[in-house]
Order: C-alpha cells, then sequence, then structure tokens
C-alpha cells in the first residue's frame, strides 16, 4: 500500500483537549490535508475519508453490539421462563432453538443454552440461608475445595526451602501448616443447573438469588432452508 503524504500539525501536544475519561490528552493531532493511500486494488482514498470510515463503522459497531445484546436479553428471558415451565413438568431440555424469519432461503434462528455455572455468594451469612433452603440436599448443591500453596515466607527463606525438599520425601503429617497455606472455598457441584429442577419453585427462586445461574449462550444458528 502506497500514497501520498503531507500534514500540518495543530499543536505538538494536545493537552487542551479531553479525554474520554476526564484527563487531558497527550496525543498529537495532526491534519493530514490531501494526504491518501493507494490500494491494493488500484484505487485511492484519502486519509480524511479513511478516518470518516472508521469512525462510521465504529460508532454502528458499537451500535449493533448493545442492539444485539438488548435482542438477547429478551431471547434469554423467554428461553429462561419456558425452560422453567417445562422443567419443573419433567421436561428438561438444555438448548432452545428459537426461530425467527425466514428470508430468501435462510431460516433465522438462535440457540438459547443453559449454562452450568452458579456464582457462588461470598458472605457466610449465605452460604447459612443455602443451607437452610437446601436442607439435606445442600451437599449436591456446593461442596468444599481444598487448595494448598507454600508459604510466602517459606520461598524466600533459602534455609526454609531446602527444609522443605527434604521433608518433601516424607509424609508431612501434622507438619503441613509449616510450609503450607491451606485454603477451603465453596464450588458447586456439577449438574445443578438441571438438578435445580427438583426443588419447588419458592426454593429455586430463593436458592438463586444466592447462588446465582450464569447467563444463556446466545448463539446464531440461522440455516439455509430448501
Amino acid at each position: 500500500m502506497t500514497g501520498k503524504t503531507g500534514s500540518r500539525v495543530l499543536n505538538k501536544i494536545a493537552g487542551q483537549t479531553i479525554t474520554a475519561s476526564g484527563n487531558k490528552s497527550t496525543a498529537r493531532t495532526v491534519d493530514p490535508l490531501d494526504s491518501s493511500m493507494r490500494l491494493e486494488d488500484g484505487s485511492d482514498i484519502t486519509i480524511r475519508d479513511a478516518v470518516n470510515k472508521f469512525v462510521r463503522n465504529d460508532v454502528a459497531e458499537k451500535t449493533a453490539k448493545e442492539q444485539k445484546e438488548d435482542a438477547a436479553s429478551i431471547l434469554r428471558e423467554y428461553a429462561t421462563q419456558m425452560r422453567d415451565t417445562n422443567a419443573t413438568n419433567g421436561d428438561y431440555q438444555k438448548t432452545y432453538r428459537i426461530l425467527g424469519n425466514k428470508n430468501r432461503g435462510v431460516q433465522q434462528a438462535a440457540d438459547l443454552s443453559q449454562t452450568d455455572k452458579f456464582s457462588i455468594p461470598k458472605k457466610d451469612e449465605d452460604i447459612n440461608a443455602l443451607k437452610s433452603i437446601l436442607g439435606d440436599r445442600f451437599s449436591d448443591y456446593l461442596e468444599r475445595e481444598v487448595s494448598i500453596s507454600i508459604r510466602p515466607e517459606v520461598l524466600k527463606n533459602r534455609k526454609l526451602r531446602t527444609e522443605l525438599s527434604k521433608r518433601l520425601a516424607e509424609a508431612f503429617g501434622d507438619d503441613l501448616k509449616n510450609f503450607f497455606v491451606k485454603e477451603e472455598v465453596w464450588a458447586t457441584v456439577g449438574g445443578i443447573d438441571q438438578r435445580q429442577y427438583e426443588l419447588d419453585d419458592t426454593e429455586r427462586v430463593q436458592m438463586r438469588e444466592k447462588l446465582k445461574p450464569a447467563k444463556d449462550s446466545v448463539k446464531n444458528t440461522s440455516y439455509t432452508t430448501s
């Protein structure tokens, strides 16, 4: 790609302009005048036109993204209500393909899929509330995961690192706490995306207030019809 260049620096540092975050801009402002670039197809485009094209499409892209998410939110709500109704009647379906209009031999469609992901509360009071809601079924929804990491002071101390290396070949027993940090966190048990429908409506609503389900994934699955 080649072109002709020419420019006029309006200000060396555009400190008088303000960015979207409210800070002074440190960008250098340049007026490209009649600068242009020759494209691979042999045509020319001015730098001004390229800027305009970029900005126009950037705005269109952001608008399209917002409109896409608005439509996805509507479809998620529709699919969730339908799934809840069917699943409580014993007909659980993870993915629904929802049809739109047919246009020039293309059937527009979107797949809405429930994911087995939930936001786990961090407060003990919320965990206790789940225990109260789920009762004996609590262990079907949440379990404790244990992770062990080496204490920072051990990593920084050569003598302790040497001692640790020797001990790794032996059984730690009660000495484990001298070298490692033990952490326990709550984790979801696989399959509760479907298992939640074994709860009655009130229990399921209360459970979701504490154990929030992830949004349905939305995928364009339009297909050609004969």
